[in-house]
């Protein structure tokens, strides 16, 4: 799971754009609204600046046509992105498939399909593909 979010938040900060860069992250589970493991939360907030939250700590502004973050932290009110990842799909020979992507406003926004393996001991994702961007 850890480099499955690795993937899917390079990606969406990687991509997102507004009038302010983002200051809070919020990470969504496979299912929509959902929070993903604690673990997956923690790993992604060490070594990082900007705040990590679960899903269930923010909120998602009803669309406008403002270009400003509509993803917003309940507890310090910064604005930033929301990034989930979906369930892999695994194939025979232990390859994977799975959804990723962002939203931080209507015009901001975007999904992949990532795809992965194991090498060795160590899960790898080896190459994500734009599905959609807005």
């Amino acid at each position: 799971m850890l480099v499955i979010y690795d993937a899917a938040f390079a990606a969406g900060i990687g991509t997102a754009h507004s009038s302010r860069r983002p200051e809070v992250v919020c990470i969504s589970g496979p299912e929509i609204e959902s929070d993903p493991p604690p673990y997956v939360v923690e790993h992604l907030q060490k070594d990082k600046a900007i705040l990590i939250r679960p899903m269930s700590e923010c909120r998602t502004e009803r669309l406008d046509a403002t270009s400003q973050s509509l993803v917003i932290d309940t507890l310090t009110g910064k604005r930033g992105v929301s990034i989930g990842a979906g369930n892999p799909t695994f194939q025979p020979d232990g390859a994977f498939t799975v959804p990723v992507g962002y939203y931080q406003h209507g015009l901001s926004a975007a999904s992949w399909i990532c795809r992965g393996r194991r090498v060795g001991p160590v899960w790898k994702v080896e190459s994500c593909q734009l599905e959609w961007i807005s």
